[in-house]
């Protein structure tokens, strides 16, 4: 129960993301669609250091191919955005994420009580680009899960909220 270790293989296919732009300047006027290919190998480790803590790792390779919007409401991405406002749109890099996070958990009250415990992580990564040295970054995620018992005891109400930012050196971008 202190030590966990997972290999594994994962593919996403997304066919109808959107995309509205870069940064603050993005608009609804400027939505565009596009396909994701995402194949992820790689491994999780996970040490418990205390009942109410745990720390841990993973090492992931990804290889993320971006193509044509497949949907019939919003343009294609490459008729608006090229490789200047969309980096990766054409060259999409093979990359490996390694990255370090610690998890800590709430124990939930005694009973039926209004506290029902949760759960808050934060995720330091490492993304490095393994074919152009261009896009290389880093990435930094917080997460934070509680749940309440509300009207009832088999009835809750679970708040949670996922914030990630992202950082590049001078001449790398992120795709």
């Amino acid at each position: 129960d202190r030590a966990s270790f997972e290999g594994y293989a994962r593919l996403r296919q997304m066919s109808q993301l959107s995309f509205f732009g870069p940064g603050i300047e993005s608009s609804l006027a400027d939505r565009t669609s596009f396909l994701l290919r995402e194949p992820v190998v790689g491994a999780l480790v996970s040490l418990r250091v205390a009942p109410w803590m745990s720390v841990g790792g993973r090492v992931e390779e990804l290889w993320a191919e971006v193509g044509r919007g497949r949907s019939q409401r919003f343009p294609s991405i490459e008729t608006r955005f090229d490789e200047s406002v969309a980096p990766g749109l054409i060259e999409q890099p093979r990359l490996g994420r390694y990255q370090g996070f610690i998890e800590l958990q709430a124990p939930a009250a005694a009973g039926q009580a209004f506290n029902q415990g949760g759960r808050y992580r934060a995720a330091y990564g490492l993304y490095s680009d393994q074919q152009f040295d261009r896009f290389t970054f880093r990435r930094l995620d917080l997460e934070a899960r509680h749940k309440f018992t509300v009207f009832g005891p088999h009835r809750r109400l679970t708040l949670h909220g996922w914030v990630a930012t992202t950082d590049a050196s001078a001449g790398h971008d992120v795709p």
